[in-house]
């Protein structure tokens, strides 16, 4: 299989490749780079030409149907955010969506870098400057990605918004219920929020620090199949801090257990966690949304990941891992970094 498909991207794929600036020289190489729990929806091969040393292509291979449609909504979004000068260099070229023995191809520009993620695991962003450079690099990128893809302003809905929340949280897990002083905050702070003008804008969907690479001072984002082009701009943000808190080496090389992350980062007064606040604060800050905001609309986010099951490829993204950090959350939140009086 992979011989044919290269042979193709010399072959018939070869004009599209070459209108995006390559013009690959064989023989090519293929390393296969799948993860074990997904290689039965789907196959992601790194091509190598003669004279390079890094990755000029990926390929992303699809086996399910669900997959196809996953690559097909990546490429849709490749070919809009391509667009953006604002972004130039920092999301993969969309080469071409190609069709191979019945099965959905992707083929895109690989980007340099290394995933954040890995690099925190590898110990390569222990020290605070470093990783305050990376944050703020992140967030940066996600601010001008979402002035790019600005759309109309909206206002916030009040406790109608919580209600609904509330609700799809009882139907996504049997009834459940949230400690009556949170929801009743978070009642209280939905009132005073109410008609807030929030700007809707495109969501990357998946922004986490697997998703972001790093390239000396250079920043890239890939996986683009959970773009969204009219949604609040909240969840990118949270979802990375977050999911930075979750994937920072807090027991030498390997992860800490969930919940004691979680903690520390926001539970707790400590230099990560003041810097997590900082980096919403001056996030939201841009955005002209009120500090005090924050404890409403980061539960909201929780109780939105906790109810929904997106199918994302990583545990720490399904709501039943979710639902571990609302819990915590919400039995306290008075020593949440967010609160406030």
């Amino acid at each position: 299989m992979i011989t044919e498909l290269l042979n193709r991207l010399t072959g018939e794929w070869s004009p599209e490749t070459q209108k995006a600036g390559l013009n690959l020289k064989g023989p090519l190489f293929a390393l296969k780079a799948s993860e074990a729990r997904v290689k039965d929806r789907k196959i992601n091969f790194f091509v190598f030409d003669q004279d390079s040393h890094e990755p000029v292509v990926l390929m992303k291979l699809a086996r399910t149907s669900s997959y196809e449609q996953r690559l097909r909504d990546e490429y849709r979004a490749l070919n809009k955010v391509v667009t953006l000068k604002t972004l130039a260099c920092t999301t993969p070229f969309p080469i071409g969506l190609f069709d191979y023995c019945n099965h959905v191809v992707l083929i895109e520009q690989c980007l340099p870098g290394d995933p954040l993620s890995v690099l925190l695991r590898r110990h390569k962003r222990n020290g605070r400057d470093q990783m305050h450079q990376d944050i703020s690099r992140a967030m940066n990128w996600l601010l001008t990605f979402q002035e790019g893809t600005r759309a109309e302003t909206a206002l916030f809905e009040g406790s109608a918004v919580v209600e609904e929340a509330l609700n799809l949280l009882k139907m996504r897990h049997n009834g459940k219920q949230l400690a009556d002083d949170f929801t009743q905050n978070l009642f209280q702070l939905a009132s005073e929020f109410t008609g807030l003008a929030i700007p809707r804008t495109g969501s990357h969907g998946d922004f986490w620090p697997g998703n972001v690479l790093m390239n000396d001072s250079k920043i890239g984002v890939i996986d683009w199949d959970y773009f969204e082009a009219d949604q609040f701009p909240f969840n990118d943000a949270f979802l990375f801090i977050t999911s930075y808190a979750r994937t920072y080496p807090w027991q030498s090389w390997r992860w800490a257990n969930r919940k004691e992350a979680f903690a520390h980062a926001f539970l707790e007064k400590n230099w990560f966690s003041q810097l997590m606040k900082e980096t919403i604060t001056d996030y939201l800050q841009e955005l002209g949304i009120p500090e005090k905001s924050i404890s409403l609309f980061y539960a909201l986010f929780l109780m939105e990941m906790a109810s929904t099951d997106q199918g994302l490829d990583r545990d720490q993204q399904q709501s039943k891992r979710w639902i571990e950090f609302l819990d915590l959350y919400a039995g306290n939140w008075k020593h949440s970094i967010f609160y406030t009086k």
